[in-house]
C-alpha cells in the first residue's frame, strides 16, 4: 500500500501543479493526503484543489513544515509506505508511482529494506540536475552519513511502521529535520534501495537554498548528534570543508541531465506541459 502525502501551505499554484503531476499517472496511490496550513480565506480554494485531485484534505493550525508533516504521519494507515510530495514538489514523470508501487510490492514480502530512495532533479536553468544518491543503498548510506549528500526527501518512501519508530521531523531544526531523520532510519534499519528513474522534481528555492549557512550548520548537527565521539572531532574538519564545497557548487553549478537511455520516458511533468529543458554538456 502507498499513501502519497502533501503539505501545502499559502501556494495555491505550486499545490496545483503538484496535485496534477498526481492525476497523469499511469497508477494511482492507494490513498492520497493533503495537509494545508493555509490562512482562512484561502483554505476554500485550496481544499478546492485538492478534491479536485481526489486527494483527502485537511486543514491544521501553521506551525511549519515539519509539524504538518508529523500530523500528516497520524493519517497514514499502519501498513502503509508513506512519500511525501510537497507543494512546489511534483512527481517527474507519468509512471513515478507505477514505478514505486512495483518496487513495494517487491518489498512487502521482505522485512530487510524499509525505505525506497529514488533519483530526484532539481528544477534548475538551463537544464535540470540530478541530485547524488550514489551507485548502491550503501554507498548512499555512507555519502549520507558523511554530508557529501543531502537527503533527497521528495524522492524518498518510508514504511509507516518503521518511520515510527525513529520519532520523525522532532529535531530543533528549521531545515534539517528531515536529514536528521534519515541519519536515525539509516543508523536502525541499514541501507534503502535505490531506484534511477527520475522519481520527482525538486524546486531548489526553499529554505536550503535560502539559507546554506543555516543549512550547513543544522546537518553538521545532526551527524553529531547521531554519531559516535569520532564523528563528533570529524566534524571539526567536515564543516568548513562542506561549506567551501558549497561556495564552489554555487559558481559552478551541478552535473546537467543528459539525454541518454530511456530518460525520456520518465522525464518530467509541469501541469502536464513537457519540461523545457537541454542535453547540457558532457
Amino acid at each position: 500500500m502507498l499513501t502519497l502525502v502533501t503539505v501545502s501551505y499559502n501556494n495555491p499554484d505550486e499545490l496545483e501543479k503538484t496535485v496534477t503531476s498526481v492525476s497523469l499517472q499511469s497508477k494511482k496511490p492507494d490513498d492520497f493526503v493533503v495537509v494545508d496550513s493555509s490562512d482562512r480565506d484561502l483554505q476554500p480554494h485550496m481544499e478546492h484543489i485538492a478534491k479536485q485531485a481526489g486527494a483527502r484534505y485537511l486543514w491544521v493550525v501553521p506551525e511549519g513544515v515539519y509539524p504538518a508533516m508529523r500530523h500528516s504521519l497520524t493519517l497514514v494507515d499502519e501498513g502503509s509506505w508513506v512519500w511525501w510530495i510537497n507543494s512546489s514538489d511534483w512527481l517527474a514523470g507519468k509512471k513515478s508511482v507505477e514505478i514505486v508501487k512495483d518496487a513495494i510490492n517487491d518489498l512487502d514480502s521482505s522485512s530487510d529494506f524499509h525505505w525506497i530512495v529514488g533519483e530526484l532533479l532539481r528544477h534548475q536553468d538551463p537544464a535540470p540536475s540530478i541530485h547524488p544518491i550514489g551507485s548502491s543503498g550503501e554507498d548512499f548510506l555512507k555519502m549520507l552519513n558523511t554530508g557529501r549528500t543531502g537527503f533527497p526527501h521528495p524522492s524518498t518512501i518510508f514504511r509507516k511502521a518503521a518511520l515510527n519508530s525513529v520519532k520523525p521531523y522532532r529535531d530543533n531544526f528549521s531545515i534539517a529535520s528531515d536529514y536528521a531523520t534519515a541519519l536515525r532510519f539509516g543508523e536502525k534499519y541499514g541501507p534503502p534501495v535505490l531506484l534511477f528513474p527520475s522519481l520527482a522534481v525538486h524546486d531548489p528555492r526553499g529554505l536550503t537554498s535560502r539559507h546554506p549557512v543555516r543549512n550547513l550548520w543544522e546537518r553538521s548537527q545532526a551527524r553529531r548528534q547521531n554519531g559516535s565521539l569520532r564523528a563528533s572531532f570529524a566534524e571539526l574538519w567536515r564543516l568548513p570543508r562542506s561549506a567551501l564545497k558549497g561556495l564552489i557548487h554555487r559558481l559552478v553549478g551541478e552535473k546537467p541531465v543528459k539525454r541518454h537511455g530511456n530518460r525520456a520516458d520518465h522525464f518530467p511533468l509541469v501541469a502536464n506541459i513537457p519540461f523545457d529543458w537541454s542535453p547540457g554538456k558532457s
